[in-house]
């Protein structure tokens, strides 16, 4: 990250300690103050030399972060503040296990303890992981990968792999990365091979994420457009 794009990163960050992002509406562009973008913005800056400025801004990001918990469920976030929620979005997300991996990544990034991480992954998300594939479901959904949304009510839930990348990051960092990843690898080779194949659409092996060529989306999460590159994926 040159000096001039970390001056603009660090420009993009709202008073409240979230970073700028922009969605798409049928009336045009809009900005938006998301959890995943602020969260990938946050461990973008901290993946560079250190500086007093980088450090404060991600600290800050965290701070509001804790904001997109989600009240009665420890360890949990979802894409926007419960109260705060756009008026444009039509309904409330619940918590996700990608913006929870990701929250709880940047957390362990500035020196927290693991507890709390820890928990959120062995507790909080545990149920979502999937002890066998669902019948006539598509070859790369395995056992052993998690679903998206962190609430038993909510339908349809799919498994989507960049979202699954970011949990196998988070299982990394706690020392735990198996035997997820080795499953999560084979989910990839298998959804890439349909891909390659025209049995399957990129939308189909990650449909909360922007894919090449892509057109929209039946989802309610809007494209990142924070001026630093997400280390894994960026999310529509």
């Amino acid at each position: 990250m040159s000096a001039v794009t970390l001056r603009e990163a660090l420009a993009t960050q709202a008073p409240s300690g979230a970073f700028a992002a922009r969605v798409w509406l049928p009336d045009g562009p809009r900005q938006d103050h998301n959890a995943f973008c602020t969260a990938l913005t946050a461990l973008e800056l901290l993946r560079w030399p250190r500086r007093p400025e980088t450090l404060e801004a991600a600290r800050r990001a965290l701070a509001w972060l804790e904001g997109c918990g989600r009240e009665g469920r420890r360890g949990v976030y979802g894409f926007y503040p419960w109260c705060g929620h756009p008026d444009w979005m039509g309904e409330r997300l619940p918590a996700d296990v990608d913006d929870t991996a990701l929250v709880h990544l940047l957390r362990l990034a500035l020196g927290e303890s693991k507890r709390e991480p820890a928990w959120a992954l062995h507790v909080a998300m545990e149920g979502q992981r999937l002890t066998r594939a669902p019948r006539g479901a598509s070859p790369w959904i395995l056992a052993g990968l998690y679903t998206t949304w962190l609430d038993g009510a909510r339908l349809p839930n799919p498994v989507d792999l960049c979202a699954n990348l970011n949990v196998a990051a988070l299982r990394s960092r706690l020392g735990c990365a198996e035997p997820h990843v080795t499953v999560l690898g084979a989910a990839w080779a298998s959804g890439l091979a349909a891909l390659e194949a025209g049995r399957a659409r990129p939308e189909q092996l990650a449909p909360y994420y922007l894919t090449p060529a892509s057109g929209s989306r039946p989802c309610a999460a809007p494209s990142c457009a924070a001026p630093t590159a997400s280390p894994l994926c960026l999310r529509r």
